[in-house]
């Protein structure tokens, strides 16, 4: 056979004939490496590595189809994905996993990879009945100049419908990671001169109630500068170039640890010029450490938990003495593994616990829960309560301690718990906490209630009510201090799509019904929130064919506009639709409807109920920016088009710096031009100037004076209204302290609604 050369994905017979027949350059479909079927217990953890292939050395794109509920697909960064699922105990059987493999050039050349994942009963027990870890949404790495501000919003997802907690490695100086409120973090920097580089930050999610179940995002912020020399991590070759005059790693390589061990890894960096570089690592891993040896060199110590079987990926980074923008940034993976031969168990450990604060003559209701990294359920006892007082077995696992208090209980008084390991009883837990009782007359406020004074003025005053707020420690104190102060409540959570649909037609009714009656009971209006948003969705949303979305979306709205019909005066329909640049954010809703989904939630949404107030909701808009721009020339459109919007929520969650109060004021005047009603949704002020609160209850009282200049602002509710509860109790952002006592903002609405 004569040789060919390729050319214009023709061949070209060497002897002279030309053969009209496609070679090598034409482009062919990408492969994904073989992956073998699949065998685990309920309770154990699935992880495979999907790896693509392309003849052209493209990266191709990456599916995965009848992915089950609970799995992630997450980019590795260096062209591959993991797939990583805990199935439970109502997952036993077998089912098809599909991978697919897309060209990255004609999405008509692809390539499957199909793998059978069986579940059986056997082996290790399920983690907690089948709670399975939650998940960050996905994140992209990004680019800021010196002195440019970066801002994004991080959504965690849990996939039974709960809301994970959320925190951040690494956080670089200067930067700040805020409560929404709604389940998310805003992520926010402006990095200054000395910050060129890039920064690996990971934000994890994890279930409050199981702090073992926990997965993380990672994003690459690199900071440029005109001046700057920088070697930026490559999680393909972590090596990387040299770079003239850069200092530089000495041994610097892949890690792997076993189970049980801990991994202790001495970092070395040089400087050609002699000079001793400084070291840095980002992020962190958690129970990990880099300690300073006193010589140059530093020690990376971590022993990592079941949670970390698997790759971790770590980034050093080695700092010019001189000139701290010359740097050199390399990336390692640590490998953890299991030794079938040797058993491994670590000790359970208690959910942390604040100290409650009650009245006399209230009952406690303390939760305990107990929590094993390797996914077991402790024993639980009680080393010491209150006399009278009851631990009692929830039969989950957790315990609750429940306490009737009385005057002659006044003061502190400890308990004290400890969980035992379920197969080794010589590992333990132990923890104490204070709970205090005291009068009730120290919860006395001067003057009248808030919703008093609102009330003579047609006004509403409202917060933001805890999920299942009948279930906290001090729920009597939290519940009655609402009702006095407020006519007016938003569940935080129980409305939400995670929350209340976790199953496509299975609601979770009860804490949303129980919001409902308090409010009624109590005489407040209740406030839906929201029907359609774009975060906090359950899993199947997520995996949802765009094509459905609008089906699924109105059938969403109408089970709960129609059941709550009569019982809400207001919902927050449409809730965040834009990004900070004033584009629409590209949504499940958006990707099936686009911007006309807006509409048709609207739309539906009054045909259920046809009496309550219908508004659009977002955060940052409270100003005039590009974004409320955007908002403003939606809201125009839509009264063009009939749409029935009634009015426009604001979410305010300031800083005590804030001062741009000419813009509020002349942003709600646009919007009540158009004949919007105005409503400030979630208020609060967190005080990262330390404890000022002065500067806080300043905000406070101008916000509502503007509020109340407007005669179409009809109501201001804070985003709860203790920092015993806040999204932002780091920075105490509301009107009560987290011991219910009232602070000078306060005393400011109280008396702005009094006087002014």
């Amino acid at each position: 056979m004569p040789n060919k050369i390729a050319r214009c994905g023709y061949a070209l017979s060497l002897t002279g004939g030309l053969l009209l027949s496609p070679v090598a350059l034409a482009n062919l479909p990408p492969v994904i490496d073989p992956i073998a079927d699949q065998v685990v217990s309920a309770g154990g953890t699935v992880e495979v590595v999907v790896v693509p292939r392309d003849p052209e050395r493209v990266v191709p794109g990456l599916t995965v189809s009848n992915m089950p509920d609970g799995a992630t697909f997450l980019d590795n960064r260096n062209g591959t994905r993991t797939f990583k699922w805990i199935p439970s105990s109502n997952d036993i059987g077998s089912r098809l996993i599909t991978f697919e493999a897309i060209d990255a050039s004609d999405p008509n050349l692809r390539s499957s990879v199909s793998v059978t994942v069986t579940v059986n009963s056997t082996g290790q027990a399920s983690q907690s009945n089948g709670n399975q870890a939650p998940r960050v949404e996905p994140l992209s790495d990004r680019s800021v100049q010196v002195g440019e501000a970066v801002s994004f919003r991080v959504t965690p997802v849990d996939p039974e419908g709960v809301v994970p907690a959320l925190f951040v490695d690494s956080l670089p100086a200067g930067a700040s990671f805020d409560d929404n409120r709604d389940g998310t973090r805003q992520f926010r920097w402006q990095p200054n001169a000395q910050q060129v580089g890039d920064f690996t930050i990971n934000f994890v999610a994890y279930d409050e109630n199981e702090p073992s179940l926990r997965s993380g995002e990672t994003v690459k912020l690199s900071v440029t500068s005109p001046n700057a020399v920088v070697i930026p991590s490559n999680p393909i070759n972590p090596v990387g170039s040299a770079v003239e005059g850069a200092p530089f790693f000495v041994g610097l390589q892949d890690q792997f640890v076993t189970l049980g061990d801990t991994l202790s890894l001495r970092v070395v960096a040089k400087d050609d010029d002699g000079s001793v570089p400084g070291l840095a690592v980002d992020p962190l891993p958690e129970r990990a450490s880099f300690k300073d040896n006193g010589d140059g060199t530093r020690t990376f110590s971590w022993q990592p938990y079941p949670i970390d079987v698997g790759d971790t990926y770590v980034q050093f980074s080695t700092i010019d003495a001189n000139n701290s923008s010359i740097r050199t940034n390399q990336s390692i993976r640590i490998n953890v593994v299991r030794d079938p031969n040797r058993v491994v168990n670590f000790p359970p450990v208690i959910n942390g616990i604040r100290n409650p604060t009650i009245r006399a003559g209230d009952t406690l209701t303390q939760r305990v829960q107990p929590v094993d990294p390797d996914f077991t359920v402790p024993n639980l006892s009680a080393l010491s309560i209150p006399q009278g007082s009851e631990f009692v077995d929830n039969g989950d696992g957790t315990r609750n301690l429940n306490w009737l208090t009385d005057f002659g209980d006044l003061g502190d008084t400890q308990a004290s718990f400890r969980a035992v390991d379920a197969v080794d009883s010589s590992l333990s837990f132990e923890s104490t906490i204070t709970v205090s009782v005291v009068d009730p007359s120290t919860f006395n406020r001067n003057g009248e209630r808030l919703r008093d004074l609102a009330d003579r003025r047609g006004f509403k005053i409202g917060y933001a009510a805890v999920l299942q707020a009948s279930k906290v420690a001090d729920s009597q104190l939290y519940r009655d201090i609402a009702a006095e102060e407020f006519n007016i409540v938003t569940p935080e959570n129980s409305h939400k799509m995670g929350w209340i649909q976790p199953q496509r037609g299975l609601f979770k009714w009860e804490d949303a019904d129980e919001v409902a009656n308090y409010a009624e009971q109590n005489g407040m209006d209740l406030h839906g929130h929201p029907l359609v948003w774009y975060a906090q969705l359950p899993g199947w949303v997520q995996l949802l064919d765009p094509s459905n979305a609008q089906q699924v979306m109105r059938e969403h709205i109408r089970a709960l506009v129609s059941r709550y019909r009569g019982r809400v005066a207001v919902w927050d329909v449409v809730n965040e639709s834009f990004e900070e640049d004033g584009s629409y954010r590209n949504s499940i809703w958006f990707k099936g409807m686009g911007k006309d989904y807006v509409r048709d939630a609207f739309i539906t949404a009054d045909q259920e109920d046809p009496n309550a107030v219908m508004i659009y909701n977002d955060y940052d808009v409270a100003w005039i920016n590009p974004k409320s721009d955007a908002m403003y020339r939606m809201v125009q459109e839509e009264i063009a088009a009939g749409t029935p919007i009634d009015g426009v929520g604001f979410q305010m969650h300031l800083r005590d710096d804030f001062s741009d109060y000419d813009s509020v004021e002349r942003n709600f005047e646009r919007f009540a031009n158009l004949g919007m009603d105005i409503y400030i949704t979630e208020f609060d002020v967190a005080m990262f100037n330390g404890q000022n609160d002065g500067l806080q209850a300043e905000i406070y009282r101008r916000v509502m004076e503007i509020c109340l200049r407007q005669p179409r602002c009809k109501a201001l509710q804070s985003w709860g209204y203790t920092d015993r509860y806040s999204w932002r109790s780091n920075f105490q952002p509301l009107m009560f302290t987290d011991k219910y006592l009232p602070k000078s903002a306060y005393y400011e609405w109280q008396r702005v609604l009094r006087d002014f």
